[in-house]
């Protein structure tokens, strides 16, 4: 079989045309693939027992603008279960919990070096944790107990309280309407007015009422008055849960309430920094601090009664003008005639 000269260039042509076109797309695929491994986020899965341990660094952008590359982690969990671990590094290291969204629900670990312990109780488990800034890391989970796996034993901080207990005028109130079949709506508006803790002046001198509301296995306090954990009380059947104590008439601090606290099944100190996991600032408090918290766990809810010392480092101050921050990066430059003086 003869192949003219014109059907062979012709064919020559074709053959050269599909190499450089395949040749592009090659190209292309690779420079994607290379990209994206090299700009996206990692994912590493997290468990007891292995451990992650690696180096983040920065990426520098065509515009010199310098950007972290973040280590995305899959925690296996199910709903109810209490995480504990930590992030050590020698430089500041941020640990954020991403939801489905891409919406952060949670901070564990905000700006800090060295060892940062973790606790929390697993709400979402298609969460994302993101792991974010520069150095060497290493991520442990050291713990995870199942909800089956917590004890009930105590869980229920229920009861009847005796009239001489509930030194709150308002609360007691509220249990006589409950014993009459009334619900406790009416008491609640007025407390969505007046916030908590509740302050009332009494002949035993000034209570301060702690207050939550809704079906829970615990109830319980950071920070309180008395300077430890403490316990609400649920009154009576309802959903209404106190905590009363006289306090001084310049009280002045800072909270956190703690929903469902997880009831480990070992005793000591495992059992009392579990109230970490769920403690966060008061959904009845009209005064949280830091306003700019990044969530509901790293906020603390205030109370300073109307004798507490001022405090113009901290309380807004009218006649002073308002300040603004700016945000930028600093990025080195080398100087062709920089030398070392020594």
């Amino acid at each position: 079989m003869s192949v003219s000269k014109y059907n062979w260039e012709q064919w020559m042509t074709y053959t050269g045309f599909f190499s450089k076109k395949w040749a592009i797309v090659g190209f292309t695929c690779l420079l994607y693939s290379t990209s994206f491994s090299a700009f996206g986020s990692q994912t590493d899965v997290l468990e007891v027992g292995s451990p992650l341990k690696g180096e983040l660094s920065h990426l520098s952008s065509e515009k010199n603008n310098i950007k972290p590359q973040p280590l995305d982690i899959n925690v296996p969990c199910d709903m109810g279960d209490y995480l504990t671990g930590y992030v050590e590094s020698g430089d500041m290291m941020m640990m954020d919990v991403i939801d489905a969204t891409g919406e952060l629900s949670r901070r564990l670990v905000d700006h800090k070096g060295g060892k940062q312990n973790f606790y929390l109780v697993a709400e979402n488990c298609d969460a994302t944790w993101r792991l974010s800034g520069s150095g060497a890391y290493q991520v442990v989970l050291e713990q995870r107990i199942s909800l089956a796996e917590q004890s009930s034993e105590g869980s229920l901080e229920s009861s009847l309280e005796s009239s001489d207990a509930l030194l709150s005028p308002k609360v007691s109130a509220l249990r006589e309407s409950l014993e009459k079949g009334q619900n406790s709506d009416s008491f609640w508006a007025d407390i969505e007015v007046l916030g908590t803790p509740l302050i009332e002046d009494t002949a035993a001198g000034t209570v301060m009422t702690f207050l939550a509301r809704g079906n829970y296995n615990n109830v319980k306090l950071l920070g309180a008055p008395s300077n430890n954990h403490e316990s609400l009380q649920q009154l009576a059947d309802s959903d209404t849960w106190y905590k009363s104590f006289v306090v001084p008439k310049d009280t002045h601090f800072s909270y956190q309430i703690a929903f469902n606290v997880p009831q480990l099944p070992e005793p000591g100190f495992a059992r009392r920094v579990a109230i970490r996991a769920v403690a966060q600032a008061d959904p009845h408090n009209h005064h949280p601090w830091p306003r700019s918290a990044i969530d509901k766990y790293t906020t603390k809810s205030t109370i300073a009664l109307k004798d507490a010392p001022k405090r113009p480092w901290v309380d807004a101050q009218t006649d002073i003008p308002k300040g603004a921050l700016s945000t930028f990066n600093i990025l080195p430059q080398k100087s062709p005639t920089s030398k070392v003086v020594g």
